[in-house]
């Protein structure tokens, strides 16, 4: 591999860190490499050429939503190596990756796989749906058991430039010591390399004619026709593929086969030939947040603003279920345990202004321009007394 030069240059990292530090600007670290941003940045471009640059330790934290997780977050100097390093590779990287991969890519994201995912479902005809089975599969522990070696094998392919060969095997090298095992879960570059370690495998049950295969990181999902595919022939075949060339197992817990008519559960969602619906745990735990949000606003801890911030994303979770009884037991829930002004709230978000609302709720619109006298009626066909709630209810 020959030396690129200009792979590290002022020019390529200040555009690096203008992207690291776009979403945390106001933060004390990024203010303090900003103000001394000519300097940090020639910095960094010696010590990389010169190969001194040493990546600084990580920093572990726990998140317990949606599981418990250690994350790790590398210091702001390290963030734009990793940023510079990804708009160098990913163009190269993206020419390789199949359409239906959908995590950490432009254009992409969890909500483009489940309703492209429906899409597909939809298209299936009718005739052939009684022989079609959909299989839902994760790998274990896939971030902590990527091999490094075997990973360098596989990007190596697009990297013609020393310096930046020996920058990724720097990072690598930063977690877990020299185990020589394992991606850190929230460098930006683990989320690049972990697509291009399963690309692999994308490629591989793309060969075997399978109707339909999509991924989001480690958890893929796949319809085939049974009367030409068996079950334990698919996975025996992944198992192989996973264990010779990836080195890499599944999660045996978390193989799960069902008839297409019944769905699947993917990336939070109840996937269905016929409907989207959002899966039990997660509408239990968005009650949770609501309830948490809620107290955090009597408590003075957050503002009403930050509270309806909260609902208008949680509104765009709940956009893509065509569930309405879900949504229509989440606002009564919060009628009942907040009372009516409040769950009003819910009702404006949750239901008056979705594209797709209720039967019962589409009605009232046509008959009623106004979302409050809309809302009084819906409630008294649920047998909720709004007399005491009208007047706090127009304030």
């Amino acid at each position: 591999m020959e030396l690129d030069s200009a792979f590290f240059d002022f020019e390529s990292l200040l555009k690096a860190a203008k992207k690291a530090g776009k979403s945390h600007k106001n933060r004390l670290y990024v203010k303090r490499f900003t103000f001394y941003l000519e300097r940090e940045l020639i910095e960094l471009g010696r010590d990389i050429r010169d190969h001194t640059y040493r990546p600084k330790p990580l920093r572990p934290f726990i998140i317990e939503e949606p599981k418990r997780r250690q994350i790790h977050s590398s210091h702001f100097r390290d963030r734009v190596v990793h940023h510079a390093i990804c708009a160098r590779l990913e163009p190269k990287f993206e020419a390789r990756f199949i359409n239906n991969s959908y995590a950490c890519r432009k254009d992409k994201g969890h909500i483009k796989g489940v309703t492209q995912l429906y899409e597909s479902l939809r298209k299936i005809s009718i005739d052939k749906l009684s022989y079609l089975l959909i299989l839902k599969a994760d790998i274990r522990s896939y971030f902590a058991n990527i091999p490094h070696k075997r990973l360098l094998e596989l990007i190596s392919r697009d990297i013609d430039d020393d310096t930046m060969y020996q920058t990724i095997q720097k990072i690598l090298a930063a977690h877990n010591g020299t185990t020589g095992v394992g991606l850190p879960i929230g460098n930006l570059t683990s989320q690049l390399f972990a697509n291009v370690y399963l690309n692999e495998l994308d490629h591989f049950i793309d060969r075997r004619a399978i109707l339909i295969y999509y991924r989001y990181m480690d958890d893929f999902v796949m319809v085939f026709d049974r009367r030409y595919h068996d079950q334990q022939e698919i996975l025996g075949k992944i198992r192989e593929f996973l264990k010779t060339h990836l080195y890499l197992a599944l999660n045996p817990s978390k193989v799960y086969c069902n008839h297409i008519i019944k769905g699947m559960e993917f990336l939070g969602y109840l996937v269905c030939p016929n409907r989207i619906s959002i899966k039990n745990k997660n509408l239990a735990r968005l009650k949770r947040k609501i309830k948490t949000r809620r107290h955090m606003v009597a408590a003075g801890t957050i503002s009403p603003e930050s509270y309806k911030r909260s609902l208008i994303s949680w509104r765009g979770i709940l956009t893509h279920s065509h569930n309405s009884e879900q949504k229509c037991q989440l606002v009564l829930w919060a009628v009942r345990k907040f009372g009516v002004k409040p769950g009003y709230l819910l009702w404006y978000f949750f239901l008056w202004t979705l594209k797709t609302p209720p039967l019962e709720i589409r009605r009232l619109q046509s008959s009623q321009k106004n979302a409050h006298i809309a809302y009084r009626l819906w409630l008294a066909n649920h047998d909720i007394d709004v007399l005491r709630s009208v007047e706090s209810l127009n304030k």
